[in-house]
């Protein structure tokens, strides 16, 4: 899919479902996924670090901010940027053969310690790869034990269709 694919899919409304250990049906409803998350296409690495500065910045607030050109200089200082500056996920992270294409970010709204999620676009075949990513970044909003086992506590199903 391409970059306009991609993002006109991340605008629309979708189907989820939101399970609870109080009730063995999920409630099911539509809404986007901005209230739950944030989710964006960057053009490049370099254009996130440059919307998202707080993640160059020291961790103490004190001494001088890292310089995105170093970071994206070589892929030691770059790999060492991300063990130390994102908590990224194990599964949609990204490589440093990957910093100069665009990409879907996601963090989790309202988590105290989000996950950093990457998904190259070139890697995105689908609608249903884009739900997968979503729902692997709704999955930090946490889990619940339901009649039917753990489940994530929010899941998108489908896009809504139109009538």
């Amino acid at each position: 899919m391409d970059i306009q694919k991609v993002s006109s899919v991340l605008d629309k409304w979708f189907v989820f479902q939101e399970w609870s250990a109080y009730s063995p049906q999920p409630r099911t409803f539509t809404d986007t996924v901005d209230g739950y998350a944030f989710i964006k296409i960057y053009d490049d690495f370099k254009e996130f670090l440059k919307e998202n500065d707080h993640y160059l910045e020291d961790s103490e607030g004190e001494g001088d901010a890292l310089d995105v050109e170093v970071v994206l200089s070589d892929k030691e200082k770059f790999k060492e940027f991300l063990e130390h500056r994102l908590n990224l996920s194990s599964f949609y992270e990204i490589r440093y053969e990957d910093v100069q294409e665009p990409f879907i970010y996601g963090t989790c709204n309202g988590v105290i310690e989000p996950k950093d999620y990457f998904q190259p676009i070139k890697n995105v075949s689908n609608e249903n790869d884009v739900i997968l990513f979503i729902n692997e970044v709704l999955s930090d909003i946490g889990q619940v034990t339901t009649p039917r086992g753990l489940r994530n506590q929010y899941e998108v199903l489908e896009i809504e269709k139109d009538d």
